[in-house]
This record gives C-alpha cells, sequence and structure tokens, in this order.
C-alpha cells in the first residue's frame, strides 16, 4: 500500500478505521533518535507522557520535544518519529530500572506501604536526590543531560548499597 501525503492534522480528520489502517502501515518507520542526549527532563516528560494512555495530541507533544512538530508535517514522519522516541524511551526506562532499582527488604516495604510509596511523586525523588533537596535547583537538574544524571544516580545507589552491605 502507497503512504499517502497527508499533513499529520489531516491525518487527524480521518475515520478512526482510516487512521489504525494508516497508522499500521507506518508502525515500522523508524528514524535515529538518540533519546540518551536529550535533558533530564525531557526524558523525564517523554516517559511520563508514555506511561499514561496517549491521545493523538500527546503524540504531537513527545514528538515535539525532539523536532519543532507540527501539524502541518507529514503524518508519517510524525508517527515514525513518535514509534522510534516510544521506543528509545522504553529502552533507556528498562535500563533504568535494571541499573537502579532493587528489591526492597522486608521492612523497606512494610515501611512503604506504610506511607503509601512514592510511585504517586514521578520523577521527583530522582530530581529531589539530583539536586540535593534544593527545590531552586530542579531547573538546573532538568537541564543536565540525561547521561550525566544517570550514571550520577547510578554511583549514588552503589555508594547506598555498599554501605548496606558494610553494615550487614
Amino acid at each position: 500500500m502507497k503512504i499517502p501525503k497527508l499533513t499529520y492534522e489531516e491525518f487527524l480528520c480521518l475515520s478512526d478505521d482510516e487512521r489504525l489502517s494508516l497508522q499500521t502501515i507506518v508502525e515500522y518507520t523508524r528514524f535515529d533518535v538518540d533519546c540518551r542526549h536529550w535533558s533530564f527532563g525531557q526524558v523525564k516528560d517523554a516517559q511520563g507522557m508514555l506511561a499514561r494512555d496517549l491521545t493523538y495530541g500527546d503524540i504531537i507533544n513527545v514528538v515535539s520535544i525532539e523536532t519543532e512538530a507540527t501539524e502541518r508535517m507529514a503524518f508519517h514522519v510524525v508517527l515514525g518519529l513518535f514509534f522510534s522516541i516510544r521506543d528509545e524511551i522504553r529502552s533507556i526506562t528498562e535500563q533504568e530500572n535494571e541499573a537502579l532499582g532493587g528489591v526492597p527488604t522486608a521492612d523497606e516495604q512494610r515501611a512503604l506501604e506504610a506511607v503509601g510509596g512514592f510511585e504517586r511523586f514521578g520523577h521527583l525523588p530522582e530530581l529531589d536526590r539530583l539536586a540535593q533537596g534544593q527545590i531552586w535547583h530542579y531547573s538546573d537538574v532538568r537541564a543536565m543531560a540525561w547521561g550525566d544524571c544517570f550514571v550520577k544516580l547510578l554511583y549514588d545507589k552503589t555508594i547506598n548499597d555498599y554501605r548496606k552491605e558494610m553494615i550487614r
């Protein structure tokens, strides 16, 4: 099937069936997008958007992080960029979970349950750790390279794990 020449705005005006059909065709279109060079704030914003149910408007918001995307861009370029960013952000999230995650002890699990956990705060705990609790540094941290922030969080986790091991 030939990809029609439609802007993203025109694509949005199509019926649900037509959009789904075209979306399926371009789903395997990929662009070279390296989100690991984005700022910490951009990566965290994209992770937050991709963690919820997406609308077609959200797709523009995600793509806008990488480029000055508008509804006037070709729909297959917008969708291709979105799918590329989505895959890259999923890979980053997986990398973060593997490197920074951990299995809480029974005592830690009880404490988490008692306070209701930290998931409701999104990426705020990471941001706060990197800003050393100084809220006025949040914007500076958000502007830093994701890779630098990731390495710092990994270093802090390693130090924390080392201290726990020494206590044991």
